[in-house]
């Protein structure tokens, strides 16, 4: 923990950073260099060790958390538990099958206001062809429109009301594999309020076939 002033008696940042990566990275360069870039986004620096990066990180967090200070009168009554900041980031694999391995990226953040809020990005790499895989290299160009309506069929069977839930927030590029279909994953307030809480939407092989550009994928349901 970081203090506001260097006190004890202010309030703190917490973060809580950690990342999961392939231990040779020699043999896996591809999926290890994926797995960090997207991890650290902008800031990834390919010659530095993951430690070194999460140092990186870590601190500017904490430069940002310090930059307060310039608003803050030290001597206020104020500055109270609404001021300290909480980070949590990890990753991990959510899928690994024949050819194909998802992993998630997760970050938690309070950063004052009501609540923290949680962020999941997903993504799919390609073992055999060593290459991540994005939306428009998975579907039919054009066939979002139509691969939304299968989601709002699986939203209805699953007995969610489709009136309660924000039309403009669907999309087809945040998703990651199962052995049987294809799962879209909305975060807080992408397509319902917070407390509704995040959603998974199932659409299996077989609904979303059609729209396939890479078939590839299909296979993954012998597993």
């Amino acid at each position: 923990e970081v203090h506001l002033f260097g006190h004890d008696n202010f309030p703190a940042i917490s973060a809580d950073l950690k990342i999961l990566v392939p231990t040779d990275s020699l043999a896996y360069h591809g999926l290890y260099q994926v797995m960090a870039s997207t991890y650290f986004d902008s800031l990834y620096d390919e010659h530095k060790s993951c430690d070194e990066n999460l140092q990186n990180i870590s601190q500017l967090f904490i430069v940002n958390y310090q930059s307060l200070e310039q608003e803050l009168n030290p001597d206020s009554i104020e500055i109270g538990s609404s001021y300290n900041w909480e980070i949590i980031k990890n990753n991990k694999i959510v899928y690994h099958g024949k050819q194909y391995i998802s992993f998630m990226n997760e970050q938690y953040a309070f950063t004052g206001g009501a609540h923290g809020n949680t962020m999941r990005d997903y993504y799919t790499y390609d073992l055999k062809n060593q290459k991540l895989l994005t939306s428009g290299a998975v579907f039919i160009s054009d066939s979002c429109s139509a691969i939304i309506e299968l989601q709002k069929r699986s939203l209805t069977k699953a007995g969610i009301d489709l009136g309660n839930l924000w039309d403009d927030g669907f999309k087809c590029d945040n998703f990651y594999l199962l052995n049987k279909g294809i799962v879209f994953h909305y975060n807080q307030y992408e397509i319902a309020s917070y407390a509704a809480g995040p959603m998974d939407v199932f659409v299996s092989f077989r609904g979303i076939q059609p729209y396939l550009k890479n078939t590839e994928l299909l296979k993954e349901q012998n597993k």
